[in-house]
């Protein structure tokens, strides 16, 4: 069953694009809101962090839910750490784990049914409550919010598929290390997959937003949407667990991030068709995709072979 559950971990994500534009020379400081656009570097880099995430997110369309979307404009910032100790990922050895009731999340109903017996459940609520999901050992961290997994056509094996993240909510005030932490971060959105005969195409919208006023000041945010097809020759529909077939794949889209009091935004079009073969390990081999940051310049991704790709600066 695909599960929204990797949100909880997902949702220290934050923006890569604030870390590249801190070392790169963006803005740093602002007395209101403003926009602006990311050093070449940042473009650049964000290009190629994409070329890789459409790799992932080719390979997942019939393997994960939620997952894929968001990790195609995949981040991680300087807050997740204190908050990935406090989770006791990675090497934090000596950290105590998280103690939630066993109530967190209320799930339901229980049993899960999937009718179709196609790997999406037919409706399944996780609810996070202070109450259940507050742990008080090292300061206090909890979780609140509501994931919601659903299949549209619950009586037809399938790749259809609808999530929804709905004001998901971790916040902590307590200790990393040696350090206090204060930070509070967002998390909502929604995916929906829906499957023809040959066709999938995946449409969805999030947003992460971070406030952390210890161990530093910071107050950023990310909200992003993404429509992406996949069509293939086929005779019946797929479902989850299925290899993909040969086919072609285009993502158009738009993301708009704020850092230090400063707005960025870029959209993302598929100008040629990327060509997919699944025997080739990074997918894709031919194809073209651009990203546009306002006025102010762009970064074509060409694929010419099974993962040779340039990035050129226009």
């Amino acid at each position: 069953m695909r599960s929204c559950s990797i949100a909880v971990t997902r949702a220290t994500i934050a923006g890569l694009a604030a870390l590249a534009l801190g070392a790169c020379g963006g803005s740093t400081s602002s007395t209101g809101p403003q926009t602006g656009v990311p050093p070449v570097a940042v473009q650049q880099s964000l290009a190629s962090t994409l070329a890789s995430s459409i790799s992932a997110q080719i390979e997942a369309m019939t393997a994960t839910g939620a997952t894929p979307f968001i990790g195609l404009f995949d981040r991680e910032s300087a807050v997740s750490t204190p908050l990935a100790a406090r989770f006791g990922s990675g090497d934090h050895s000596g950290l105590h784990p998280l103690q939630f009731t066993a109530n967190c999340p209320e799930i339901s109903p229980t049993p899960i049914v999937d009718s179709d017996e196609d790997g999406v459940p037919d409706s399944v609520t996780e609810v996070y409550t202070a109450d259940n999901c507050t742990d008080n050992t090292n300061g206090t961290l909890s979780l609140t919010g509501m994931f919601v997994i659903k299949d549209p056509n619950p009586h037809t094996p399938g790749l259809d598929y609808h999530a929804a993240i709905t004001n998901f909510v971790i916040a902590d005030n307590g200790t990393a290390g040696n350090e206090q932490v204060a930070v509070t971060l967002g998390l909502g959105g929604t995916l929906d997959i829906a499957e023809t005969i040959g066709s999938i195409t995946e449409t969805g919208t999030y947003y992460i937003s971070v406030n952390e006023t210890q161990p530093q000041q910071v107050r950023d945010s990310v909200a992003a949407n993404l429509t992406a097809t996949y069509t293939f020759p086929a005779q019946s529909l797929l479902i989850e667990g299925d290899p993909l077939p040969a086919g072609t794949y285009s993502a158009n889209g738009s993301e708009s991030f704020t850092f230090n009091g400063t707005t960025y935004a870029f959209t993302l079009a598929t100008t040629a068709a990327l060509t997919v073969d699944p025997q080739c390990a990074s997918r894709v081999t031919a194809g073209e995709v651009t990203l546009t940051f306002g006025n102010s310049g762009a970064v074509t991704i060409t694929w010419s072979g099974c993962g040779a790709y340039t990035v050129a600066q226009s």
